[in-house]
């Protein structure tokens, strides 16, 4: 699902205010164990076109004693997943983004604009597993019960929130006979959170139904589950400006700069200034080229040199982590092992 809307208001006749929203939604469900390229390589394994999907009873072909002396699964049970409808993976995508923008106006030749967008993205996945039941020979019945047959529901949620503020000022205006200046100068602000949520259980009480609330005991008596999740965040601010200068269209002049901020870097190394130049000459437009222009309508030749930045080389690398890890065989006389804590070297 797309929508798209966008509106313009003038307020004034020096004023006006525009609001651009978008939003997408897709929904894609599809059988298998993990991803579609996982159920489709798997499938591939062990599944000669000698052996049948299904016996003469209907059931299931589970395994082949063809097969390492009848320890393996025909296609690692993945054909009897793509007919199992209880094996559902289903993706979720949400994104909506709104940029809201005014304008002012006050005198031909100058204009200030200042524009604020929110940008909310989400995926949220689903995966279900159940037993898989088939049959290795006549009368024989098989349940596999682990790998691709374990009965397990996985269910993640990532969200993104973004924000970006830019508030800039332009003049522009033609002096003499020829001469056109164009100066830009603002500010810009941006900053984006991301939350990841992770749990999975094992053991569900209905095999048509797929809900963490739905968990069972095993064989044992006991609750299989797992809870993880994760977090970032960086801002990023920065003050720019650009002028531009040409004669006639003839000759080029650019000279941009921008002194920007990451949140990433350590601080004392987050702030860089990052300048640039160009210039150009378009060579169609000499009065001694007229001749050609049946045949050559545009040609420049532009030169240009300058540096920008980029937050991706760093992502808090100058903070040192703690991770947590199990003591092998340590329990002190509990059933699970003792952790320790382990601090990263410095960066």
């Amino acid at each position: 699902y797309n929508l798209r809307a966008k509106l313009d208001f003038d307020i004034t006749k020096w004023a006006k205010l525009s609001n651009n929203t978008s939003f997408f939604s897709s929904t894609y469900k599809y059988v298998g164990v993990g991803g579609v390229e996982n159920a489709i390589a798997y499938s591939a394994t062990h599944a000669l076109p000698m052996f049948p999907l299904k016996n003469p009873d209907g059931t299931w072909v589970a395994q082949s004693d063809f097969i390492m002396t009848g320890s393996g699964r025909i296609a690692n049970g993945r054909h009897i997943v793509f007919g199992n409808t209880d094996n559902i993976n289903r993706q979720y995508k949400t994104d909506f983004a709104n940029t809201t923008e005014l304008k002012i106006t006050p005198v031909k030749q100058f204009n200030i604009v200042a524009n604020f967008t929110y940008r909310l993205y989400q995926n949220r996945n689903t995966g279900r597993t159940t037993h898989i039941e088939g049959s290795s020979g006549p009368g024989l019945t098989d349940s596999y019960q682990s790998g691709a047959g374990l009965d397990e529901l996985k269910e993640t949620v990532k969200t993104w929130n973004y924000y970006a503020t830019n508030v800039y000022a332009t003049y522009e205006d033609t002096y003499g006979s020829g001469h056109n200046l164009k100066v830009m100068a603002g500010f810009n602000y941006e900053t984006m959170y991301s939350k990841e949520v992770f749990a999975s259980a094992q053991n569900l009480l209905s095999n048509n139904l797929s809900d963490l609330d739905l968990i069972g005991p095993n064989a044992d008596g006991d609750i299989i589950t797992n809870v993880s999740g994760g977090k970032s965040s960086y801002a990023l601010a920065g003050v720019f400006g650009r002028i531009n200068y040409d004669y006639k269209g003839r000759y080029l002049l650019e000279v941009s700069g921008r002194y920007d901020g990451s949140s990433r870097f350590a601080p004392g190394s987050r702030w860089g200034f990052f300048p640039s130049a160009s210039v150009g000459w378009r060579i169609s437009e000499e009065p001694w080229l007229d001749p050609s222009h049946k045949v050559l309508s545009n040609l420049k030749i532009r030169a240009s040199l300058g540096t920008l930045g980029n937050q991706n080389v760093s992502n808090y690398q100058y903070l040192r982590t703690i991770s947590i890890h199990d003591f092998a065989g340590i329990s002190f006389g509990g059933s699970t092992p003792e952790k320790y804590s382990k601090i990263s070297s410095p960066n």
